[in-house]
């Protein structure tokens, strides 16, 4: 009956695990699973006992199995204070599955103004926190997000649509080269 959260990335400060780990101390009924591995793993497991969540808390170390780790979670966490893109995201929308993402560069040009996933602000699990139990307790703006989010997908971010950008863009340069 609990909720599966997955975020994945870097352990590093950057991705803003401790946030998360942080935020879920606010969530009940909620399970964690934090993908990746890195210099921060010792001190997010301290810090996910500081909050009390650590017996809702899997850290999966590094992973090959995106695809069947997205199919298991109900929502996508991604709370980072840095992320120039975010293809986990992407990966996520691919995935059909809900996004909530701090305000980083990426997260937000891709989640636009809430209506492809939602946004809170960076260093606040406050607000991750609300972020996600209002996800929880809303399954249809949960599964309205990931719908908005799968067609944002489709529509710019499938393998053939960016494969023919760069096709067009290394063509453009070769023409630019030639004259």
């Amino acid at each position: 009956e609990a909720t599966l959260l997955l975020a994945m990335g870097r352990l590093h400060k950057n991705k803003a695990f401790d946030v998360l780990i942080e935020s879920l101390s606010l969530v009940p009924n909620a399970w964690l699973w934090i993908a990746g591995d890195g210099p921060e793993v010792k001190s997010l497991g301290e810090l996910a006992h500081k909050f009390g969540v650590a017996d809702r808390i899997k850290f999966l170390g590094w992973r090959d199995d995106a695809d069947a780790l997205m199919a298991s979670a109900d929502l996508f966490i991604c709370p980072s204070r840095h992320e120039p893109l975010g293809n986990v995201v992407l990966e996520a929308w691919a995935a059909r599955k809900p996004v909530i993402a701090a305000a980083a560069k990426g997260p937000a040009e891709l989640l636009g103004n809430n209506d492809r996933g939602l946004l809170v602000p960076i260093d606040c699990p406050d607000k991750l926190a609300i972020a996600i139990n209002d996800l929880i307790n809303n399954p249809i703006k949960a599964s309205d997000l990931a719908g908005a989010g799968y067609t944002a997908y489709e529509n710019k971010f499938t393998k053939d649509i960016v494969t023919a950008q760069y096709i067009a863009f290394f063509e453009k340069v070769k023409r630019e080269c030639v004259v």
